[in-house]
């Protein structure tokens, strides 16, 4: 199958990025796209978002580096990685998708990078001492 990556710089440590991907119960606060989350088990959760309902499963888990995840329930992707790495004062965050169809690589673009860009902007908001509990997505 296909696969597409995109990649951001945030300012924050890896070390952070993982750990706000580690909390899946807390995808909501600041994940754009997700409105609901239930976990299942410690390698299984199902979301609702604003593009479908669709389950995760957690096939990789290296800490402070990976997530990678199955994806149930959504046409346009099957895989989900999650890669990050410290560079400095900032890390590089990566997500890659795999999908089914390559011409639906631009959608799968555009999907990582809001995905990305809502890590960044919690992560960042953390990093400045920012309170989950009143961060705005």
């Amino acid at each position: 199958m296909p696969t597409t990556q995109v990649t951001k710089d945030i300012n924050a440590p890896a070390e952070k990025l993982y750990q706000i991907m580690k909390e899946r119960e807390k995808n909501p606060i600041w994940n754009i796209t997700v409105n609901e989350v239930n976990i299942i088990s410690d390698q299984k959760a199902s979301y609702k978002t604003t593009v479908g309902d669709l389950n995760l499963m957690l096939t990789e888990d290296i800490k402070n580096e990976k997530i990678a995840y199955d994806v149930e329930g959504n046409p346009l992707m099957t895989k989900m990685i999650y890669s990050f790495k410290d560079k400095g004062d900032k890390s590089e965050a990566t997500l890659a998708g795999e999908f089914p169809n390559a011409d639906q690589e631009k959608i799968l673009i555009t999907a990582a990078d809001v995905l990305l860009e809502s890590l960044k902007k919690y992560a960042e908001y953390l990093e400045e001492g920012g309170d989950p509990s009143s961060y705005k997505k």
